[in-house]
C-alpha cells in the first residue's frame, strides 16, 4: 500500500460495484484490481428499477411497477448480464453477483 494509506485500517469489506447490461468491462475489472489490491472480496450488484421488492412469508417477492407490462426480459437481462461479469472477471478473482 502507498503512504497514503499509511494509519489506516485495512478495508474489511467488498468491494461494492454497481453493474448493468453493456456496460463497459474496464467497470467490473477495475473493480476487481481494487478489490485484489486491499484482499476483500468483489461483490456485483444490479438493481431493476422497473420492479419493486416485497415481504412476503419469511421470503423476498418482486413485483412489477407496471403491473400490466411485460416480465419475461427480466431472465434475459439477469442471463445476459452474468454472462457479461464471467467473461469479464473469470480469470480475476472470486466475485459475487447479486441481483
Amino acid at each position: 500500500m502507498s503512504a497514503d494509506f499509511e494509519g489506516v485500517p485495512p478495508l474489511s469489506g467488498p468491494v461494492l460495484v454497481g453493474v448493468i447490461p453493456g456496460q463497459p468491462a474496464a467497470v467490473a475489472v477495475r473493480a476487481a484490481e481494487f478489490a485484489q489490491r486491499f484482499g476483500v472480496q468483489l461483490a456485483c450488484a444490479y438493481v431493476d428499477v422497473t420492479h419493486y421488492a416485497a415481504q412476503g412469508d419469511g421470503a423476498p417477492l418482486n413485483f412489477p411497477l407496471d403491473p400490466d407490462g411485460e416480465d419475461d426480459g427480466v431472465a434475459k437481462v439477469i442471463a445476459s448480464l452474468t454472462d457479461q461479469l464471467n467473461r469479464a472477471l473469470s480469470k480475476r478473482l472470486a466475485y459475487s453477483i447479486h441481483f
